[in-house]
This record gives structure tokens, sequence and C-alpha cells, in this order.
């Protein structure tokens, strides 16, 4: 994997390797990769290259463009609409297609556009690893967290963003969630990334 050269986006190359490494330890599992907030697909492609060298999918979730945010900002109060589409000029999903495809990844990764909690809804698939990364808003990672029910045992869910200081509400989801639910234990941690393995 190149870390060097990955798409552009906010994942750290300390968190793409260990990203690689939540997502080659379900090897041996079957189910699909699953991406909540794919933006223009650093992550996407570091989740995508361990899906194609195990013979599985990634379906990457995402509004990826301004009506998406628009219709999930209406669910906030004003004063906590932070993001400013606006400053954003990219046509995002067709960067990340463009990175997909630059990447040999087009036959691995499949775009949802659309909102998680509406895609859930219709969702059967079973899934061997799930990386949350979309609306960091406490409502928003808490309503995430019931992809978990879709893992195979031994699958791994993992959060990006977890204790840092911009994005409380991710921790608070987060450990009010998985923390009490006995079917989860703890996994590992590096920085801002945590993960959990289904244990029954």
């Amino acid at each position: 994997m190149d870390f060097e050269n990955l798409p552009k986006g906010w994942l750290k190359k300390e968190d793409a390797k260990f990203l690689t490494e939540l997502a080659g330890s379900v090897e041996s599992l079957s189910g699909d990769f699953l991406e909540i907030g794919s933006w223009y697909g650093r992550s996407s492609v570091v989740i995508g290259k361990e899906a194609q060298r195990q013979g599985s999918l990634l379906f990457c979730v995402d509004t990826w463009n301004k009506e998406g945010w628009k219709k999930i900002s209406k669910k906030l109060p004003k004063n906590r609409r932070s993001f400013q589409w606006e400053k954003v000029k990219d046509d995002v999903y067709q960067i990340f297609c463009e990175n997909v495809d630059k990447n040999g990844l087009s036959r691995v990764i499949t775009p949802i556009i659309g909102q998680s909690s509406e895609v859930r809804k219709k969702w059967s698939k079973p899934l061997r690893f799930i990386f949350i990364d979309g609306c960091h808003y406490y409502e928003f990672v808490k309503d995430d967290t019931r992809w978990r029910n879709f893992l195979v045992v031994n699958g791994i869910i993992a959060f990006h963003d977890y204790g840092g200081k911009s994005w409380t509400g991710v921790k608070k989801a987060v450990d009010e969630t998985l923390d009490p639910d006995k079917h989860f234990r703890f996994f590992k941690q590096v920085g801002h990334l945590k993960s959990f393995r289904r244990i029954k």
C-alpha cells in the first residue's frame, strides 16, 4: 500500500496504516466492507485495497453534495451548522470516482449516494468491516452505530475522530453505545481511530 500517494483528505498517514491493519484482520471472515463518509476517497482507497486483496467488496455511503448536507443540517440547531459548503469548489463525487478509478478499484468499490440512516433501512448484506467517518455530530454518530447490527461475529467496527477536541460527539456516542453492548469488545486504538470487535 502506497501511503505517500493517497487521495487528499483528513486521514493521517498513521491512521491509514492502522486502517489497513484493521481491515486486514477480518480476512478469514465472510461479508463485505462498508464505509460511512467517503468525501474524496482517501480512506476508501485504503479500505478498498484490502477488500480487493480479500476478494470482497466495499460499499461507500455519502451524500457527496451540498443538497445532501442541507438535508442533514436541517436536523441541527442553527448554531451547530458549521460546515461551509460555499467554500467547497470541487465536484466532490466526481473526484471520488476519479480516485477510485485511478487506484484500480472500480470493480471493488460501490458508491451509494444518500444519508446513512436512509441507506441502512434497506440494507440486508452481512458485513465483516465497518468504518464510520460520516457526520460527526452526536445524533448522527449515535445513529451510525446501529450499523453494527450487520457485523458478522469477529467483524470489526472502527470510528474516526474518536476523542478529538473538535468532535466530542463522536466519543460520547461511541462510549454510550459500544461500551455497554455485550456483543462487542474494545479491540485497538491508534490516535483518534478506535475499533471494536463483535464477539457474539
